[in-house]
């Protein structure tokens, strides 16, 4: 960019916005954004992340960098607005720079914005190139009801010499063999092929097992925000002890919380190169939660050590997971030594390959938690209800049962599943409830246990929750 149009770069301080502060039972919100060429933008928001009204503008070519520390939700109607006066209000204590260049493709060679960077108040130094977004593209069953992500096959083999008729039926009808880890092969189809056709191929071929990429969507909290709660704080009080690493697999972690000192790495399991970040704010939740950050309602964890944890992020921005994700992820967090992972979602879709995959992570010492859902239905829900996966419902700060919490023979345990986070989902601080904290909670009081109990068995550890939920520990 020559001199003339650096001129052109608009560098603004503004305000901070006033955020709405209400927030549905189960959390959901529009979003729509639409920047035309002249710079004027369209935009409806109900605390939809930053980040995923950032990624809109890129898909519509404008670039953005940003300041990776920096994360907060919008709550914002605007039409055909001019994007100063927007961004004045939206983006709070933060600075921001237009830059425009000459469009080459626009009539009589005008500007357009190509541009956007937004940093803290001398920090401009800091900008990177938003994190690509990499959302899955879901489709439903219509036969079952399952999720899974669209043109992806997962595959293993049934012998060795399978492999050369695998390559062959792939290179025949045009697919490509995506990954290949643990055993299992990600086929990506073309168009033309559907995953239940491909599916038959290999059954008739008799080479190998497959299913779907099957997908999973991120639970959803309940919240009950009070204006007048005042969030705890970001660090705990209590130091890191010797207390196993919990991996929480998640929707990521807020870049403001990833300097904790309770973090003990991250990775983004949906590409490995890129950092992590949060558009949701329930990985960041959970994270606390895990890590002792923040403790449950009525519960006091001043006495209990902190627990570093892991932080994965497998969700897309839309609240998505793969199973080939997860499994990335369990591979991460048991190259990294974690004992306790952390699986705060549900879904009723049964996946024989998670199964076995999550039963050989146990095998090589994980113990595994999953949320029993927050719809007390009774039916069984994965992976909570999967073989030798600790599955988890909720408790009122009362000690009685959650209302909203589900139930049934596949839920070994029910801790406390009410809290007061410093972050929201979707939404602002405040009180949140849900099996997704509970787990999450339960992740952290079986760290402290193999703390002093290294070979401690899945017996050993079953009995050790049936003593807290008899009120016998602490």
């Amino acid at each position: 960019m020559n001199i003339f149009f650096a001129a052109r770069i608009i560098i603004c301080t503004f305000a901070v916005a006033i955020a709405c502060l209400y927030i549905p039972p189960t959390p959901a919100y529009g979003l729509e954004v639409e920047l035309t060429q002249n710079g004027t933008v369209t935009l409806h928001a109900e605390g939809a992340p930053l980040r995923r009204i950032l990624h809109r503008l890129t898909q519509q070519g404008i670039g953005v960098r940003i300041d990776p520390d920096i994360s907060l939700n919008v709550t914002a109607a605007y039409e055909k607005a001019e994007i100063r006066n927007v961004f004045d209000v939206i983006l709070g204590d933060y600075n921001y720079a237009l830059i425009w260049d000459r469009c080459t493709h626009c009539p009589e060679n005008e500007f357009a914005l190509a541009e956007i960077q937004i940093f803290k108040p001398g920090e401009k130094d800091r900008l990177q190139p938003l994190p690509a977004g990499n959302p899955f593209d879901i489709v439903r069953d219509p036969k079952t009801g399952d999720l899974y992500v669209r043109n992806e096959v997962l595959v293993r083999l049934l012998s060795e010499s399978g492999q050369d008729a695998l390559e062959t039926l792939v290179g025949k009808i045009g697919a490509v063999i995506a990954d290949h880890s643990s055993g299992l092969y990600r086929i990506i189809l073309p168009d033309g092929i559907p995953v239940p056709a491909f599916l038959e191929m290999l059954k008739n071929e008799q080479i190998a097992e497959a299913e779907p990429n099957f997908a999973y969507r991120l639970s959803r909290p309940y919240a009950m925000i009070d204006p007048g709660v005042k969030p705890p704080g970001i660090y705990p009080d209590t130091s890191l002890g010797k207390n196993p690493p919990v991996a929480v697999f998640d929707s990521g972690l807020s870049p403001e919380f990833s300097r904790a000192p309770y973090v003990l790495d991250t990775f983004n399991a949906m590409d490995p190169e890129a950092p992590v970040y949060d558009t949701q704010g329930h990985g960041t939740q959970m994270t606390m939660i895990a890590s002792g950050a923040v403790s449950p309602i009525g519960q006091d964890g001043r006495n209990m050590e902190t627990v570093p944890v892991l932080s994965i992020q497998g969700f897309d921005e839309n609240g998505f997971t793969s199973n080939y994700t997860l499994m990335r992820g369990i591979d991460y967090a048991l190259e990294k030594g974690a004992r306790v992972l952390s699986l705060s979602w549900h879904s009723t879709t049964q996946s024989a390959f998670l199964n076995q995959y999550l039963e050989q992570a146990g095998e090589n010492g994980l113990f595994i938690v999953a949320a029993a859902g927050n719809e007390p239905t009774g039916a069984p829900v994965y992976p909570a209800a999967g073989a030798g996966v600790i599955g988890v419902g909720a408790l009122s700060p009362d000690g009685s049962r959650w209302s909203e919490s589900n139930y049934g023979n596949f839920v070994s345990f029910e801790a406390p599943g009410f809290a007061k986070l410093p972050t929201g989902y979707n939404g602002p601080a405040g009180i949140y409830a849900g099996t997704s904290i509970a787990t999450a909670y339960t992740a952290r009081l079986i760290s402290g246990y193999l703390a002093g109990n290294p070979d401690g068995s899945k017996e050993d550890v079953n009995a050790f929750l049936r003593k807290q939920q008899a009120g016998a520990g602490n």
